[in-house]
C-alpha cells in the first residue's frame, strides 16, 4: 500500500470524525425536556408548600377565632381574605354520655 493511499483513507476519517456540525443543537433538543420536567416539578412543588403553609396559618386563625367566640361570620371572611378558595366547616363533638349517679 502506498503512503498516499493510506493518507488518503486518513484524511476520510477524519473528515467523518471531526464533522460535529449540529451536535451542540442536537445535544440541547435532547436535554431541554428534562431540564424543563425537574425545573416544572420544582416549582409545582413550591407552589404546593406555600398553599399548605397559607391553609394551615388560616385554619390555625380560624381555630383560635372561634375559641375566642368571634362570630362565624368573622372567621369566614378571615379565611376568604387568607386563601380565596377555602372552604371550610365547623363540626362539634357529640356530647358526652355520663352514667347515672356520676358527679363529673
Amino acid at each position: 500500500m502506498s503512503a498516499a493511499g493510506l493518507g488518503r483513507g486518513a484524511s476520510d476519517t477524519r473528515s467523518l470524525a471531526g464533522d460535529d456540525r449540529g451536535s451542540a443543537v442536537a445535544e440541547f433538543a435532547v436535554a431541554l425536556p428534562a431540564v424543563l420536567l425537574v425545573l416544572a416539578t420544582v416549582l409545582g412543588g413550591v407552589q404546593l408548600g406555600t398553599l399548605q403553609l397559607r391553609l394551615q396559618d388560616a385554619a390555625a386563625d380560624a381555630a383560635r377565632s372561634l375559641g375566642r367566640g368571634d362570630p362565624a361570620s368573622g372567621v369566614t371572611s378571615r379565611i376568604a381574605r387568607q386563601v380565596p378558595s377555602a372552604r371550610w366547616s365547623v363540626t362539634s363533638p357529640p356530647p358526652r354520655l355520663r352514667r347515672p349517679g356520676s358527679s363529673a
